[in-house]
């Protein structure tokens, strides 16, 4: 028997199996072979033809063979050989992919590898001008061909991007080739759409009032065709809703903030793929909001109009269709790209020394912050100090403030934030800082607007951030003001103080600690420079328990190793938002001199000791006895006393 199925799909056969006999036989079924499937018993009526089922899921590209045994007590064994083919999978339909011109999309492949091993696939892509592979740990074999791996047991996610060169479904067909040992060749099939550009994402750029600041803005030619590229700032609303081109050619704004750095703004030729710099600048002359709008109309280079797809064009809605420029017999005649462009006018503080909020950790400061807004009305000075920081006004200064100039106790044409530089100061001052606009002042005489805040600072622990102050004006305007802010080092929680039981003992001395708020909160524990290495804090690290529990025990460990000197150490206890600090004391045992007790001595030590009797000897006479020296001395054999012989 001969069973087909495709790699890695579920296929169900039947195998025929008749019962000659007059009762219901019973079977012991053994099937062999890989990814086939079917029951161990089998039960069959008698002069009824019947049917075994087979479940058959291959995972690998092949040819295998495989057996089934039938074995009964009154027909006895039989079986059968079957021949199990694996073949590649059939083609498989992508959902069409719909991407505006100048744009790109992605859908993503899942390869699954369902073996042990790895699975190394190679990819081909028939149309890689409008398609392209994002392959993960991508590399490039001898056939010039992208491949790569999946582990075992696992699938991988290829991504495959789209981008139209034309309108509608004009040569946007490809077919992605996945090619592996395991699986064979798997094929995709892919259709793409282009679309209308529909307005880009705006574009902001932002400067000081009377100065101005450039932005260049690249666009490509998307398209498979030479073009010619005319470029214009145009009023917002007139882009939006015009559709004829002269329209457009005439609705350059009156208002001069924005304005195109190109040599020539129209006829500017550019081949396929080719890029082109927009250069502009934004020059505000008040402190309010500008908008404009950024087009570029692109058409062909030989004059035909663009091709045009029933099935891309036709159900096109409304608002896609207005970025198309059509002749008068309804052919395109040109696509338009718009970018939106905000122009936000800006004043940075110019003062070298920003405003200082500073206390100590563990404490809490009130003050108040004066920012004067330059440029919030034409008749307004600049040279104006931009920040003060002073106490809270008492109530009877207030209402002198009211009766020297117009004061609003909320400011609703004004908004405010403050920025931080990264995520840590984000993390410690969100807490920490609290900034209310109090009430607003404007002078009548000078028109100039300074808005008073409250700021209350409350650390938990030491920190030093310079973060800015952002007040957004209803018009638009923006100004920023830099605010630093320091939290210094907090006097101690406490004293330890650990007695040490000897030289190399060490001494414990345990204490609890509980989170800061209703959760565990991961803390640190470590001693400052300069103090003492005989100090062990345990452990250095781990989670503070919540109010409620047994808290978190840590231990400090005190090892002395000489006496005489004094041990100190500054512990500190960290968390994200809190900080306990300790002063650490070690005390060393007081030395002792060891002091030695006479020995009582016993009646059989104190009698008095009785010397051997000798008998003297005079040593004088003994050696003027003797004739020679002895052996002993250096001069051996010589006379001691020498005979003189007188001469006659």
């Amino acid at each position: 028997l001969r069973f087909e199925c495709p790699v890695q799909q579920m296929a169900y056969f039947d195998i025929p199996v008749r019962n000659p006999c007059g009762e219901i036989l019973n079977f012991d079924v053994k099937v062999s072979g890989k990814a086939l499937k079917g029951e161990s018993e089998f039960s069959l009526r008698p002069r009824v033809p019947g049917s075994y089922q087979l479940k058959y899921s291959p995972c690998v590209v092949g040819t295998s063979e495989g057996s089934v045994f039938f074995c009964s007590e009154h027909t006895g064994e039989f079986w059968y050989k079957l021949e199990l083919v694996c073949m590649p999978p059939p083609p498989t339909h992508l959902p069409a992919m719909d991407c505006q011109l100048g744009r790109w999309c992605r859908q993503l492949i899942s390869m699954n590898n369902p073996t042990d091993d790895p699975m190394e696939v190679e990819a081909t892509l028939t149309n890689d001008v409008n398609f392209s592979l994002d392959l993960p740990t991508s590399s490039i074999d001898l056939q010039q061909h992208p491949y790569f791996c999946v582990p075992p047991r696992s699938s991988l996610d290829v991504p495959i991007q789209f981008m139209p060169t034309s309108l509608g479904a004009h040569n946007h067909q490809a077919t992605v080739i996945l090619r592996s040992k395991q699986l064979g060749e798997a094929a995709y099939l892919i259709n793409g759409r282009g679309l209308a550009p529909t307005p880009m994402e705006p574009v902001s750029v932002s400067a000081g009032v009377g100065s101005s600041t450039s932005l260049i803005l690249p666009f490509r030619n998307p398209t498979d065709t030479t073009v010619i590229v005319d470029a214009t700032i145009c009023d917002h609303e007139q882009t939006m809703n015009g559709i004829s081109s002269s329209i457009l050619r005439n609705s350059i704004t009156v208002d001069s903030v924005f304005c195109l750095l190109l040599k020539h703004t129209s006829n500017i030729q550019l081949e396929p793929k080719q890029s082109l710099d927009i250069p502009f600048t934004f020059s505000p002359d008040t402190m309010r909001r500008h908008e404009g709008a950024l087009t570029i109309s692109v058409r062909r280079k030989d004059g035909m109009p663009w091709p045009e797809e029933t099935d891309g064009i036709e159900d096109l809605t409304v608002e896609q269709i207005r970025p198309i420029s059509r002749t008068d017999d309804g052919r395109i005649e040109k696509i338009r790209w718009v970018f939106p462009i905000h122009g936000i006018p800006e004043v940075r503080s110019q003062e070298t020394r920003e405003a200082l909020l500073q206390c100590q950790a563990r404490s809490r400061i009130e003050e108040r912050l004066e920012v004067t807004l330059t440029g919030a009305i034409p008749s307004s000075a600049s040279a104006h100090s931009l920040t003060r920081l002073r106490a809270v006004t008492p109530l009877d200064k207030q209402r002198q403030a009211a009766q020297d100039g117009v004061v609003v106790e909320v400011a609703e044409e004004f908004s405010y934030k403050i920025e931080f530089p990264d995520s840590e100061s984000r993390q410690q001052l969100e807490q920490a800082l609290a900034v209310s606009l109090v009430r607003k002042e404007r002078d009548p005489h000078t028109g100039m607007v300074v808005l008073v805040f409250n700021l209350v600072f409350s650390p938990f622990r030491p920190l030093s951030h310079t973060v800015t102050l952002t007040v957004t004006a209803a018009t638009g305007g923006v100004w920023s003001f830099p605010l630093a802010i320091r939290a210094s080092e907090p006097p101690p929680d406490d004293v330890i103080t650990v007695e040490a039981a000897g030289l190399g003992k060490g001494s414990t001395v345990s204490f609890v600690l509980f989170s800061h708020s209703r959760h565990p909160t991961p803390f640190n524990a470590y001693f400052v420079g300069g103090s003492d290495n005989e100090f062990i804090v345990t452990p250095e690290s781990g989670e503070l328990q919540p109010q409620g529990t047994n808290g978190t025990r840590l231990s400090v460990t005190f090892t002395p190793n000489m006496y005489g000197r004094s041990y100190k150490a500054r512990l500190v206890v960290q968390t994200l938002d809190m900080q306990w600090t300790y002063d650490v004391k070690g005390v060393t045992p007081e030395y002792r001199v060891p002091k030695v007790q006479s020995a009582i001595l016993t009646s059989t030590l104190a009698r008095p000791r009785v010397l051997a009797q000798r008998p003297r000897v005079n040593y004088v006479r003994k050696n003027m006895k003797l004739n020679a020296t002895a052996v002993s001395s250096p001069i051996k054999g010589i006379p001691l006393f020498q005979k003189h012989v007188e001469s006659l």
